[in-house]
């Protein structure tokens, strides 16, 4: 099967995005990919980020797409999630961040890696996430290595419940095939305290699915004051920052063993487990 008969639905929430965004969709227009479609939504901007994409979609029509509502800020998860119904079924799934720059081959990377899994790993759920540079707003290199930068390398990407405790796959650096798009569906998923890659990690590992790194980076991440997750170095002030906030982290963590079945002693394990790893490994 050749790469490009591969259909790739890209979904891209934006907020407030108007310094970076045209660099962004530039970069999608660059790929060396062909066989994709974006589907936009905006999150409620108050700039001028839903003229920026209107001038895309006029321009572009048979890649752009803008998703109209009144539903106003969802939310990240809510406002990428929202887009699903969207998405065709036997269609690949990447996300797509308002203001990161993607290499050009990064759609053909990822498609080679999760056609050489699925010949392995037949009819199951598949995720492939890659590494990624992370740069200042004006693209000057904080780290080669957002993975190194995190501290995620030592985390076993098999363990759901590691994973459930300790999140590795970047939604702005992952394709998912139809199998894991399938599992972010159903509307009862809406209401946990998760990011949108998080949960389709869990799900992926849960369901008996595989998640697989590609490790040569394919983006620029970059940071700046206004990112809605963002990355931070992983050490001692990060760890105590999170330590700070720990009765919501505790209610927060509750609710995610609860729906997810899973016994709370051993997400706290695996928890301080990581976390070890990653602060002196």
């Amino acid at each position: 099967m050749k790469y490009n008969k591969i259909h790739v639905t890209i979904i891209l929430s934006t907020y407030n995005g108007e310094n970076f965004l045209v660099a962004q969709l530039n970069s999608l227009l660059e790929q060396n990919y062909d066989n994709f479609n974006v589907i936009i939504r905006d999150d409620g901007s108050t700039d001028a980020t839903a003229s920026i994409i209107e001038s895309y979609c006029n321009r572009y029509k048979e890649i752009f797409k803008f998703k109209r509502d009144s539903l106003g800020n969802l939310g990240v998860m809510h406002s990428f999630l929202s887009l699903l119904p969207l998405v065709n079924y036997d269609s690949y799934l990447m996300f797509c961040d308002q203001d990161d720059i993607w290499f050009k081959n990064k759609v053909n990377l990822f498609i080679e890696s999760i056609l050489e899994s699925e010949a392995t790993y037949k009819d199951i759920p598949i995720i492939v996430f890659g590494d990624m540079i992370v740069v200042d707003e004006g693209t000057c290199i904080i780290n080669q290595s957002f993975w190194n930068y995190q501290s995620l390398n030592f985390i076993d990407e098999c363990n759901w419940i590691s994973i459930l405790a300790t999140n590795i796959v970047t939604g702005c650096s992952s394709l998912l095939n139809p199998h894991a798009v399938a599992l972010l569906r159903p509307n009862n998923l809406l209401n946990l305290p998760l990011l949108h890659d998080h949960l389709a990690a869990i799900l992926t590992i849960k369901s008996g699915g595989r998640i697989i790194r590609l490790e040569s980076p394919t983006m620029f991440y970059r940071q700046h004051g206004n990112n809605a997750v963002g990355a931070s170095k992983f050490n001692y002030k990060y760890a105590y920052k999170k330590i700070k906030n720990i009765s919501n982290l505790i209610y927060k963590y509750e609710t995610i063993n609860h729906f997810f079945g899973n016994n709370s002693a051993k997400f706290y394990f695996y928890k301080i487990f990581n976390n070890l790893k990653r602060l002196f490994f």
